[in-house]
């Protein structure tokens, strides 16, 4: 807990409350790293204010000694819940034994390309017509996105441990 802002970063240990977070936006089963993650393999940490009230969260797992991170959230932009979130990840995936944090946008997604840029992450992946590709599995992923741009590729980006 930070004493400036009071916002604690703490893992997710209930799997259902963490299935609840992730079908609101992004489904019960995560794509990255070309396989499919369900929720029971996805692990969490939430940002929560002093009243307990959600702020953001993040899932994530290890895949080969990169930290994979699958989604992230944060619902009060401006306050560095998501760089807190992502420093949970990278000090528990460090723990394990991780070299390395890999995040993933879409094409569309310009503010996050410069967010992560801005966090230090490099672009090291261009995936063409992945989405296209993981619509098979997840056909709720929308075909619009920022801007009203297709989303048809993803780019995934590493910052090294």
């Amino acid at each position: 807990m930070t004493k400036e802002t009071g916002i604690r970063i703490e893992p997710i240990t209930d799997t259902e409350y963490l299935r609840a977070l992730l079908m609101k936006r992004w489904g019960d089963t995560l794509l990255m790293g070309g396989r499919a993650w369900p929720c029971e393999q996805v692990r969490a940490f939430r940002a929560i204010d002093p009243d307990g009230g959600l702020l953001g969260f993040v899932s994530w797992n290890i895949l080969r000694a990169t930290a994979m991170v699958f989604t992230l959230d944060s619902h009060k932009p401006g306050l560095g819940i998501g760089a807190r979130l992502l420093d949970a990840v990278a000090e528990a995936a460090r723990r394990e034994g991780a070299k390395a944090i890999r995040v993933m946008t879409t094409n569309d997604n310009t503010p996050a390309l410069f967010y992560y840029q801005k966090l230090g992450f490099q672009l090291v992946g261009f995936f063409p017509a992945a989405v296209d590709i993981y619509r098979a599995v997840a056909p709720h992923l929308p075909t619009i996105g920022h801007g009203g741009l297709p989303i048809r590729d993803t780019l995934e980006l590493e910052k090294a441990l």
